[in-house]
């Protein structure tokens, strides 16, 4: 019985010392490579391909189809130092978007890009212009993961459009909201100032 309390009595600091050693392991966002993406327009006849770049910038290409096969009408780099996490363009091959940048979602820059057709950038927002039209968003109202904000879930067309860009904002402090990229006039809406323009249309 006296052994049996010693050894109690010696496990008890080793324990304690060894919780005070190894806090709790905190969640880290999964480095998973970046590979090459394809992106199509809503009615498939244009491709968006993005490669990652090594020591510089990631570059697109545009291929349009014509007469059964795509021809690549494009090339270009992003202003992005990373690939795009997602990218949207249209069935012209006039205005595309890209959304974020792999491992580093809502970052201060570069949140969404719009370019024309031949790569010249028209419109950048960074986090703070993209929570503008939503109030009451910051980046406390969103989860973090590494460096990243998890501020949406996807970004596709309205259905029947290639213009208006859906995104759903996922703030973990309230309910889902949606915003509107217009890349005609490239400005991001409210749900509110969606509608309206759709309604006068």
């Amino acid at each position: 019985m006296k052994i049996f309390f010693i050894l109690i009595a010696l496990a008890l600091p080793l324990g304690c010392e060894n919780s005070k050693r190894s806090p709790a392991p905190k969640i880290e966002q999964i480095s998973l490579p970046e590979e090459p993406r394809s992106f199509s327009s809503p009615d498939g006849s244009v491709i968006l391909r993005i490669v990652p770049g090594e020591n510089r910038e990631p570059s697109a290409s545009l291929h349009s189809l014509s007469s059964g096969n795509f021809a690549r009408v494009a090339e270009f780099d992003l202003v992005q130092k990373r690939i795009p996490v997602v990218a949207v363009v249209n069935n012209s091959g006039t205005r595309l978007a890209t959304f974020d940048q792999w491992h580093e979602m809502g970052a201060k820059q570069n949140v969404i890009v719009i370019y024309n057709g031949a790569g010249q950038l028209l419109k950048s927002f960074g986090f703070d212009d993209v929570m503008r039209p939503i109030r009451g968003l910051d980046r406390g109202s969103f989860r973090m993961i590494g460096k990243s904000t998890i501020w949406r879930s996807d970004a596709i067309f309205v259905p029947g459009s290639d213009r208006f860009v859906r995104i759903l904002v996922t703030p973990r402090t309230s309910e889902n909201q949606w915003l509107f990229l217009d890349i005609e006039d490239l400005r991001l809406l409210s749900h509110e100032e969606y509608l309206r323009i759709v309604n006068d249309n």
